[in-house]
């Protein structure tokens, strides 16, 4: 392997709309008080542009409309705190998105781990083999220690174990992650099927 294999660029990282919004929190550039924040910001990052200018605009308008209209109290009171808010979220859009190039953080993907890409995946996906007839394996625990998730309870006393989906995934289980999780997008059927959060997966794809 080279270096070439995992990092695709000498030094500008194109961070996802969400991670660079987490920095921002985390350096205390926003205000965590300011009502669902992080998600109108989320809103428009990922709006289509045709130019910086138009995003600018955009991001102003939009963001300063949502307080002014929906919070008014908060707008009045920390009106500052919007303003910005606004400033960093422009920030953020102007050093990891650029329309006129066509260049963001999806065009430069980061094949670091496998959260927003598919990475290690793109080898360990139990299809490549080798010479001799080993197959390149795809198990969790090749890298990860198991101790917890979200589809067992955590126990006084943590053991390692394999990672188990917190749906039931029926006959879909051998599938890669990356079929169904895309970057920081949250599942969407391949088929509009309405409102399927309530059922699980093995109810129409049932175990082999």
């Amino acid at each position: 392997m080279d270096c070439v294999d995992c990092h695709n660029r000498p030094a500008h990282v194109y961070l996802p709309p969400d991670v660079a919004m987490d920095q921002s929190f985390a350096a205390g550039r926003l205000d965590p008080s300011l009502p669902y924040l992080k998600r109108q910001a989320m809103q428009v990052l990922n709006k289509p542009y045709s130019s910086t200018d138009e995003a600018l605009r955009s991001i102003e308008a939009g963001m300063d409309q949502f307080y002014r209209i929906n919070y008014k109290d908060v707008y009045a009171t920390k009106n500052s705190s919007v303003k910005e808010a606004i400033r960093e979220v422009e920030r953020i859009f102007q050093t990891y998105i650029f329309p006129e190039m066509g260049v963001d953080w999806q065009t430069h993907p980061n094949n670091i781990g496998h959260l927003y890409f598919s990475g290690c995946f793109r080898c360990h996906d139990g299809d490549h083999v080798s010479n001799s007839g080993k197959v390149v394996r795809n198990d969790c625990t090749i890298c990860h220690s198991v101790l917890s998730d979200s589809a067992s309870p955590a126990t006084a006393a943590a053991t390692a174990g394999s990672f188990k989906h917190p749906i039931d995934l029926g006959g879909l289980s051998d599938l890669r992650c990356t079929v169904c999780h895309k970057g920081d997008n949250a599942f969407q059927h391949p088929v509009n099927l309405g409102d399927i959060s309530p059922f699980q997966c093995v109810e129409c794809h049932p175990r082999k």
